[in-house]
């Protein structure tokens, strides 16, 4: 079982800064992914309309 301490060791070798860098790289992935997903559902729901109007 590991413990803050042991985390600590392993992760805060970067310092703060890295940390950061690797939190907001994740969130622009994030916010990608958030704006692929609107599209595709967008797309979606225009085929299903497609559909029930044939």
């Amino acid at each position: 079982m590991g413990t803050f301490y042991s985390w600590k060791k392993k992760y805060d070798t970067q310092g703060e800064s890295d940390l950061k860098v690797a939190c907001d790289t994740r969130s622009k992935e994030l916010k990608q992914a958030e704006e692929e997903n609107r599209i595709l559902r967008k797309l979606l729901s225009n085929k299903e309309i497609e559909l029930e109007v044939q």
